[in-house]
């Protein structure tokens, strides 16, 4: 029984050993997968911060584009109030002048013509403005910033194109003025 009693001895102590070790391995596991987790919500929470300080300077920009594209809608609007009035003031100086025939008179119906064409741009340069700023005309009221961006991306390049439209077409009616004099 003696030689058995350490035989026993060691084989509990073996035994404990491993339970030991077990239980060591078991606990760095654990603790390496606490600070795994903790690291990787660290790393979604600065993720996350970074993608919501890229979205506001994509949107501060978004709003500068959408400002800039509104005060040239502004512009164009009273452009065309100005030449309009310069019209009628023309026509109201020189109430005697009656022109039947002839090249002013083709000219005179070119310029009103394009003063109509002018003013239905506008208009609808302005809707797709109301569309963009949530039916606030010039300004942004209560918007978010993404809901205006988004508008902004999604109709971008239909107000650009309608913008350089109706820039050519003040081209067009300074050309108008031109023949007009020389007429």
């Amino acid at each position: 029984m003696q030689k058995l009693f350490p035989l026993v001895t060691l084989l509990a102590h073996a035994r404990s050993n491993a339970i030991l070790t077990q239980e060591l391995t078991r606990s760095s596991s654990i603790v390496a997968a606490s600070i795994t987790g903790l690291l990787t919500f660290v790393a979604a929470c600065i993720a996350g911060f970074y993608a919501h300080a890229i979205g506001l300077k994509n949107a501060i920009g978004t709003q500068a584009e959408v400002s800039n594209a509104l005060d040239k809608i502004d512009f164009l609007e009273s452009e065309t109030e100005m030449l309009h009035n310069a019209w009628l003031a023309s026509k109201l100086r020189q109430p005697e002048q009656k022109y039947t025939a002839g090249d002013f008179r083709y000219f005179e119906r070119l310029y009103g013509d394009s003063i109509d064409r002018m003013r239905r741009m506008d208009k609808g340069l302005r809707k797709s403005a109301e569309i963009i700023t949530g039916g606030h005309g010039s300004g942004y009221g209560k918007q978010s910033r993404a809901r205006t961006a988004a508008r902004w991306l999604s109709s971008r390049l239909k107000i650009n194109q309608d913008i350089e439209e109706r820039k050519s077409e003040s081209l067009r009616i300074f050309q108008i003025q031109l023949a007009m004099l020389s007429a």
